[in-house]
Order: C-alpha cells, then structure tokens, then sequence
C-alpha cells in the first residue's frame, strides 16, 4: 500500500549531512596517544574478517553528539550514564574525507567497533572510473586500519535528497546499484578483508513510501546478496512534525523484505517528544525487536545538533533518558560483533 506519510519529512539531517566537525578536532592528545598505541600494529591480514552478529543479543551502538562536547567526549558522557560502554560507535564522512583515522583508533582503544557512514556523489562519476584513485586510497586507509568495521555508503538512497538517489540521476536506480557494486568491486581487489558492508534504504522511499512496485522502492537499489554484509535501516518517528508512528510501523517493510535473508542494522533511529510518549516510544522498540529475532544491532542517533535542529538525544526527557538506560542496560542489547 501506498504510504499516506507527509512526503516532505526526509532524513533529519537535511540535504547536507555534514555532522561532526574535523575528526582531529573530536579526539583528545591522551586518547590519540593510547589509540596510536593500539593500532600501529594492525595490518590487513587473512585472520582479519568483517564484524559478525551476535548469535543470540544485539550489538547497541549510537552516534553521539551532544552540545558543548566533541564528539569523543560525548560518547563517554552517555556510556557514563549508561553504565556500560557502546559496542558500536558512528561517524559520517563526506565523499572527498579521509577516514579511518584518530576518531576510529580512539573507539578501537576503548573496544567499540566503528561504523563509518560515507556520503555520496552522483552515482555516473562512481561507474565511469573518475573516482577510482579516491576509492582506491580509502580501501587502503581501511585496510591499513586493521580491525573489522562496518561501512555504510549511500545510506538513504530511496530518498530524494542526496546526489546519490535515484531521482538526481532520471529515476534510475540502476545507476547507485552500479556505483555501489563498483566501489565494492575496488575494495575487493584492494584486498579488504576487514569491512562489513552495511546496505542502508530509508524506511520509506520518497517518493513511493512503502509501496514496493513504486520504481523507488528499496528493492530496485539493492546491490545484491554478494555486495552486501548486513541490511541497515534509517528511520525516525517524527511526532507531530508529521505523524506518530510506532517502532513496528516504522521499521517493518523493510524488515519484512530481507530478515532472515541479511542481518539486519536499525542504522539510524530516534524519536522526537512533541506528539507522544517518547519513553514508551523506547520501551515498544525494545520489545519489537525482541520479537524480531532478525535485528542483530541497534544504532542510536543521539543528538539536537544535526542540520534539522530537532531534539533526538536520548535525554530529550527524563523519562526518555530511563527508557534508553533500561534498553542498553538489557542483557538482549549485549551483544558484540564477532
């Protein structure tokens, strides 16, 4: 059925997804001197393997940024309140950055596993080689880094409002298919042994929603069971910014689609206040995913501060604050990659 949502609400950092600022900024003299310590040893090698889920918990991460802190001061404050540490830490890259540097050697010091989220261009400059000596340096940079990690190109790609989607490019959705397999493709010949690669749609396409003959379904992107990892998800409950919906109504096409096919990734999720209760809101995703046995990790975007300006953060409300502490607390959300 056609999805009926508001077709203005798109990803909640806009359309530019710029969320952090440079990854030097983000760290401490003190933790890049312990995570240089950790890693100056770490090489591609054959014992190097891509993150793998939990067989019976899920892996709980967030991606953390909170006002007046760096970004690495941020995911330390909230693993202090929850009393636990994050089993997965996110960071955003534009197409041109380089990563994995300071920011993932500090998260591999204090055992998360990282997820690098890689923003896009137009898919045609992908297929046509133009990028390959970038592609090439970032699959050497990964490589270099040594320790599993997840990578997540092109998140959102049924929506219409990254250079990436299928609208920018004539309603193709061929085009990102292309440009996904072909990134892959050099990675592969790169040698990367160390990356999980993490297929990321929004929850609903825009336009088309959930209907899955729309040509902007999710399906008319996926690359292919032998070009993707895991199944991620990016989807947010907007209150009355657009409509109140439940964990279930949000994330359960998609889920329907490839669980039991993929691991699947809640990559992106968050609530708004206005509209509902947020912590029950909490509390009812936990519980669906309980019941949904083929969700194997669970990605928080924990802000206010992304291009939306809207309030995410887990302590948007006490209340909410006590849901998020009860979920990462749950042994259920225990879980570590593999």
């Amino acid at each position: 059925m056609q999805n009926t949502r508001n077709q203005t609400s798109r990803s909640p950092h806009g359309r530019r997804k710029r969320l952090l600022p440079l990854a030097a900024a983000a760290v401490s003299a003190g933790a890049l001197l312990i995570a240089g310590s950790a890693t100056t040893s770490a090489t591609a090698s054959t014992s190097v393997h891509p993150p793998l889920p939990s067989s019976n918990t899920v892996i709980f991460g967030a991606f953390t940024q909170l006002p007046g802190k760096t970004l690495q001061t941020s995911v330390t404050a909230r693993e202090s309140q929850l009393k636990r540490k994050y089993a997965v830490n996110s960071h955003y890259y534009d197409w041109a950055d380089s990563f994995p540097g300071v920011a993932e050697k500090a998260d591999a010091a204090q055992g998360r596993t990282v997820m690098d989220t890689w923003w896009g261009i137009d898919p045609r400059k992908i297929v046509n080689g133009s990028q390959d000596a970038l592609i090439r340096a970032r699959a050497k940079a990964v490589a270099a880094f040594g320790r599993p990690m997840f990578l997540r190109w092109g998140a959102e790609m049924n929506g219409d409002w990254y250079a990436w989607s299928g609208t920018a490019v004539g309603n193709k959705p061929s085009v990102f298919v292309a440009a996904w397999r072909h990134i892959h493709d050099v990675f592969a010949r790169a040698g990367v042994r160390n990356v999980a690669w993490v297929w990321a749609p929004n929850a609903d396409s825009h336009p088309g929603g959930t209907s899955t003959t729309s040509w902007n379904s999710w399906r008319n992107y996926y690359p292919g069971d032998a070009y993707v990892d895991w199944v991620g998800i990016d989807g947010y409950n907007w209150g009355s910014k657009d409509s109140w919906q439940t964990f279930g109504q949000v994330f359960g096409p998609v889920y329907a689609d490839y669980a039991g096919r993929k691991p699947i990734m809640i990559a992106e999720t968050g609530s708004l206040e206005p509209g509902g209760n947020k912590a029950a809101w909490l509390s009812d995703a936990s519980r669906w995913i309980k019941a949904h046995r083929g969700i194997k990790a669970f990605v928080y975007f924990d802000t206010n501060r992304s291009s939306s300006k809207l309030d995410w953060r887990a302590d948007s409300s006490p209340s909410a604050l006590n849901a998020y502490i009860s979920m990462a607390r749950d042994p259920y959300f225990s879980g570590r990659p593999r």
